[in-house]
């Protein structure tokens, strides 16, 4: 190749590449792209004049560098384009027409991962915004507010990778980040945010501050999108410094874990700034402090005290075991006394402090146990309810004081007490109990301070006793009970038939202890009565006596002398009765002679065999079946009168 024809290709070679054209290694070709994103086309144009003998009539393209061509020329065509599909670096070969290796050259491709750079946004007053990229793939960004297709800014990874953007209005925009690297093809992919530009911005909320250890808090609050935030930390109060700078591109509630605290010895205060990045201007709005807690035990109170900043407090919430409302104190107030407490209990307290704004402060628990020097309060409200052997008690323990042991004191017919068991429950059955003795109680207890009560309430479970006349009448008494605090305040008294079934009840007031029963139910023979004691204090349990049965006689009612006369006056004899289911009667003269028998209840008229029988004295039998199934006889006597 002459001087000449050199100079030529030299100067093509030089407009080619001004023009972003890639000279290979020999000056063969060029080609528009040597570096890109993942898919990278690349176009190979033969260069137009080449050395003698080389001809670019038929070439071939090895995209891949295997020495082997993939892509032929069609004809007389000099350019050949191919997309790179795959990252990598690659050697590009390009075979060119005519003989010899010396029409073979070569250019490196290189093939980068596609990755849409990551930029932070932050917003600022008056329509501003400040971007930030954090992406370090590339060697530049291009940065479009507004997404319209036009770049305004471009900065440089080896520059501060920042800037900001006035809009001419408030509302939601698009923000467009794209990265390329130098000598490369500008194919990479953007990344795109949206933003919503506005006037002023938007404090965080607070939401609560917790001490979860003696070395951490948690701290919660929502910030508003692409505010930023710088969160300051001081010691009681004083001496912030700076903890923490966020901002946050997704709504909701974030929380942040502060460690390295002695949370037992001081509190800690955190107040949040409004940072403006465009003017780099701050400002406090809002702050909110822990609560250290201390708990002291005394006798019959246990002080609970804390320290903290008060300003802006509404008041504290006092939460106790399982209450979390137990009590509730003014924001000036840094104290609280329990004294609603049982001795040798376990207590745990811990304090809210809640702040005008809604947003709380939780201290960490402190728990204790309890002491007392109170002496234990007697029992006073026992209920009885009694059989004829046995009877069961129940009693109610004052809530100020708990019961270890309690030992239940028995007395038998006005004789000294005895323990006749101790029991953890408040409920005990007696099977020593008899309705035929009377038997007195009380009821004493060790507390879990183990302090003895005083001696409870004397009282003697109700003993209802009865007795049946001879005009079958019954008549009933009882004691009044005196096992309840105020007393009692009336009794029923219930009737039931042999079956169960309530006939009547009766009401009586104290201090009535007897009843007279005159029946007037026939058909009752078997009865039973049970006396109800209702106490005066509310919500206390009704006592019961024993049930108590008892049977009434069969009665006979019958005259002592008849005149059949027929005047229709006592013209007949017969034995009338009480409770009689069957009766058989039977007359006999005063030798036993049998004058006159029957079933069925119809009279005797004075005669025998169709005769009269004389004036005389006459005896009778009645053999009887009472309503309880029993069979009895009686006998009498009947004067015959005309």
């Amino acid at each position: 190749m002459n001087l000449f024809r050199f100079l030529i290709l030299i100067t093509l070679f030089c407009s080619f590449s001004a023009a972003g054209q890639y000279i290979s290694r020999r000056g063969f070709f060029q080609v528009d792209q040597i570096r890109g994103c993942n898919p990278l086309q690349v176009q190979v144009t033969v260069t137009p004049d080449l050395p003698d003998g080389i001809s670019c009539s038929v070439f071939a393209v090895d995209w891949l560098g295997n020495s082997t061509p993939t892509d032929i020329s069609p004809g007389q065509s000099c350019q050949l384009s191919h997309t790179y599909n795959t990252t990598g670096t690659f050697k590009l070969q390009v075979f060119l027409g005519g003989v010899g290796i010396n029409n073979i050259d070569d250019i490196q491709i290189t093939v980068v991962d596609n990755i849409a750079p990551d930029f932070e946004i932050s917003a600022c007053n008056n329509s501003n915004v400040m971007v930030t990229v954090t992406d370090r793939n590339y060697d530049q960004y291009f940065i479009d507010f507004d997404n319209d297709g036009t770049t305004d800014a471009t900065k440089n990874t080896a520059a501060s990778v920042k800037a900001s953007f006035t809009y001419p209005s408030t509302g939601f925009k698009t923000i467009n980040v794209r990265g390329k690297d130098n000598n490369s093809a500008d194919n990479c992919s953007p990344t795109l945010k949206f933003f919503n530009a506005t006037t002023n911005l938007t404090a965080a909320i607070i939401n609560t501050l917790e001490i979860t250890a003696a070395d951490s808090v948690e701290l919660t609050y929502t910030p508003s999108q692409f505010v930023e935030y710088r969160i300051d930390i001081g010691i009681g109060g004083t001496n912030y410094q700076q903890f923490a700078t966020r901002t946050t591109p997704n709504s909701g509630q974030k929380s942040e874990q502060v460690g390295g605290l002695l949370t037992d010895n001081n509190f800690y205060c955190f107040q949040f700034r409004t940072v403006d990045p465009c003017l780099n201007t701050n400002v406090i709005t809002g702050s909110i402090c822990s609560v250290n807690l201390n708990l002291a035990i005394d006798f019959d109170v246990n002080h609970l005290t804390w320290i903290t900043d008060n300003a802006f407090i509404s008041n504290f919430t006092v939460e106790r075991n399982a209450d979390p409302a137990y009590g509730s104190v003014s924001g000036v107030l840094n104290e609280f006394n329990d004294s609603n407490i049982i001795c040798a209990t376990d207590y745990c307290y811990r304090i809210q402090a809640n702040y005008s704004s809604g947003a709380k402060s939780i201290s960490t628990f402190r728990c204790g146990t309890s002491i007392t020097a109170s002496q234990p309060l007697p029992i006073d409200n026992i209920v009885s309810i009694a059989d004829e052997n046995f009877v069961d008690l129940g009693w109610y323990q004052d809530g100020n004081f708990k019961a270890k042991d309690y030992f239940i004191f028995r007395q038998s017919n006005q004789t000294g007490f005895s323990v006749v068991s101790s029991t953890p429950d408040t409920l005990f059955t007696d099977v020593g109990y008899n309705n035929l003795n009377t038997f007195g109680y009380r009821i004493d207890y060790t507390d879990i301070c183990n302090l003895t009560s005083p001696p409870g309430i004397l009282f003697y479970p109700i003993q209802l006793n009865g007795t049946v006349n001879d005009d079958n009448t019954i008549q009933l008494t009882w004691n009044n009970y005196e096992g309840y605090r105020f007393g009692v305040f009336r009794y029923v008294l219930e009737k039931f038939d042999a079956d169960g079934l309530l006939i009547r009840q009766r009401n009586f007031y104290p201090p009535d202890s007897t009843w007279l029963d005159e029946f007037d139910d026939l058909a009752s023979q078997g009865v039973s009565y049970r006396l109800t004691a209702y106490p005066l204090e509310n919500n206390i349990q009704a006592s019961k006596s024993n049930p108590l049965y008892l049977e009434r006689r069969a009665r006979l009612i019958f005259p002592t002398a008849f005149s059949p006369n027929g005047d229709n006056l006592n013209d007949g004899f017969t034995v009338y009765g009480q409770f009689v289911r069957d009766m058989k009667l039977q007359i006999f003269d005063r030798w036993g002679e049998l004058l006159f028998s029957t079933e069925a209840s119809e009279p005797w008229d004075g005669t025998h065999r169709g005769q009269k029988m004389p004036e005389s004295v006459y005896v009778w039998k009645a053999s009887i079946t009472d309503l309880l199934g029993r069979s009895l006889t009686r006998t009498g006597s009947v004067a015959l009168l005309y």
